[in-house]
């Protein structure tokens, strides 16, 4: 008998706390409450509702995403100076700071309810552009993830490549990573660092006077011709200027200097040049670059409406008042009163420094490797140190446990 009335009053009481009316919000009565009916209830309640909303029935489950949203249109509408219309009489100032403070409090209490009721995330991957980024954030480390073979290619699912369920992990993804992971820290902590070197090519030997010529070599670019400049040898940050000229074509069209990367067979970095013959210009241009070789090239379109492109065979070229008189073949690059046909680019020289360690880059590594080797202790402060900044939170000690 005592153990069915245990159940009983179980039953009921499971019942009671069922249907017992939740407690309202703290200040409801006292700050919400009397604001709505005086400017807001006369329009949405039982008897009206106007924009289709009904506010007096309107739950104050702010640990609800459905219901959270639609407060958020309340107070939306009530900052932004919507509601109450302008015909209605207004609320004080201090009243209505008093109701949206209000509705901004209970909408943030409840933001860790309505996050716990979400649906399970999936958790993705870094995609490869964002492991560059995040390499370079972390470590101050140029890692080039669109070299052949460095990354597969990130899957693509209504034009977005950064959508967890389609971004899988294959072993090959992992040996990867790790591939990756062993020339980012030998870039980052290399057994001695890269001395920076400033290297110079010109277009001129500097004895045309001796010579007799009319003027100095400069390199004549025409649109997808380009002529060779440096290799780099170790990948990182580098500041590159060139002296140049850059004519537009007789449309207006401007030509565009660019570094390609021959190995790559693409443009690395660039920028639009317009500058007089006579008066050349210095362009500098500092970016992280590859390995590899690479060479100046006129990136501006150059394909005829046939779809030929230009081609000409490169030539001495000092002016063009000298070199109008000398072309008798070839594509007419110049017209007669010497106006370039073409976006056309005059090369002087091109010079090259680096690879350059920034100070705000070295300091990213400092304290991430022990003073000394086998120094566990050591290595567990620089591993903690790391991953806080890496998962932008604190790193505790329990996440090293058992490691």
């Amino acid at each position: 008998m005592h153990r069915h009335a245990v159940i009983l009053a179980t039953l009921l009481f499971g019942s009671a706390t069922g249907t017992a009316r939740a407690a309202e919000p703290d200040g409801y009565e006292t700050v919400a409450l009397p604001f709505f009916k005086a400017h807001c209830l006369r329009c949405h309640d039982g008897k009206q509702q106007k924009g289709e909303f009904r506010l007096d029935t309107l739950s104050r489950d702010f640990g609800s995403q459905q219901t959270a949203e639609r407060w958020a249109e309340v107070l939306f509408r009530i900052n932004s100076g919507e509601m109450p219309p302008k015909k209605e009489p207004q609320p004080k100032a201090e009243e209505l700071g008093k109701v949206a403070e209000w509705l901004s409090a209970r909408l943030k209490e409840g933001e860790a309810a309505r996050m716990a009721k979400r649906g399970p995330v999936t958790h993705y991957r870094l995609s490869r552009d964002e492991y560059g980024h995040t390499v370079h954030d972390l470590l101050g480390v140029y890692f080039d993830v669109t070299v052949p073979g460095a990354f597969n290619d990130d899957p693509r699912r209504h034009g977005f490549d950064r959508i967890g369920s389609v971004l899988s992990l294959s072993p090959s993804h992992v040996e990867r990573y790790y591939r990756a992971a062993e020339t980012v820290l030998d870039r980052a902590f290399p057994v001695q660092q890269p001395k920076s070197v400033v290297v110079r090519r010109s277009a001129d030997d500097g004895k045309w006077k001796d010579r007799g010529d009319p003027g100095p070599e400069r390199w004549l670019l025409w649109p997808d011709s380009g002529r060779p400049a440096f290799d780099v040898k170790t990948a990182g940050r580098y500041r590159v200027r060139v002296q140049l000229s850059g004519l537009p074509s007789f449309k207006g069209r401007l030509p565009h200097l660019a570094l390609w990367h021959n190995g790559l067979k693409r443009a690395v970095v660039g920028r639009d040049v317009l500058a007089p013959e006579d008066k050349p210009t210095l362009v500098e241009i500092e970016a992280f670059l590859p390995e590899g070789s690479f060479a100046v090239r006129n990136e501006s379109p150059g394909t005829f409406s046939d779809g030929h492109t230009l081609s000409n065979t490169q030539f001495t070229f000092r002016s063009i008042a000298t070199t109008r008189q000398n072309r008798p073949t070839g594509y007419q690059l110049f017209t007669p009163e010497g106006q370039t046909v073409y976006p056309t680019l005059m090369v002087d020289w091109v010079e090259l420094e680096g690879p350059i360690l920034t100070d705000a880059d070295r300091q990213k590594r400092d304290g991430l490797i022990p003073a000394k080797d086998g120094d566990l202790a050591a290595a567990r402060e620089c591993l903690t140190r790391f991953a806080s900044r890496a998962w932008r939170r604190p790193a505790g000690e329990a996440t090293w446990t058992g490691t």
